[in-house]
């Protein structure tokens, strides 16, 4: 099965099937959020421009039941319908209605294993 994954710049959106109890369920137990990511050398912001289409939650280093390698992923997102995620130095992208997991990229070396890739 082949996934579509959608990209702004240093972001990846992952589309993913979750059970609608499941998902009611983390975006019940934690606070909401619009900021996806902030650029660690400009400051610019990637956030979801009209918060009335989608909701964010942070789940870095947390473990969902059923979904294999769920602590790889920083935030799962639900479009309630199209939404656009914004930048100032990136294409506006659209995410068509559904769910996501959200994760930036990352760069490996020998020295330091894993770091995430700076915007």
């Amino acid at each position: 099965m082949i996934v579509d994954c959608y990209r702004q710049g240093d972001i990846l959106f992952i589309p993913t099937q979750m059970d609608k109890e499941k998902r009611e369920r983390i975006f019940r137990e934690r606070p909401h959020i619009n900021i996806i990511a902030e650029g660690e050398q400009s400051g610019h912001l990637h956030e979801i421009a009209d918060p009335k289409t989608a909701v964010m939650v942070d789940i870095e280093k947390a473990y969902i039941d059923g979904v294999p390698n769920s602590e790889n992923y920083e935030k799962l997102l639900h479009a309630e319908k199209e939404t656009t995620i914004q930048h100032p130095e990136h294409k506006e992208i659209t995410l068509p209605e559904g769910d996501y997991f959200v994760r930036t990229q990352r760069e490996y070396d020998e020295q330091t294993m894993s770091h995430r890739v700076m915007d």
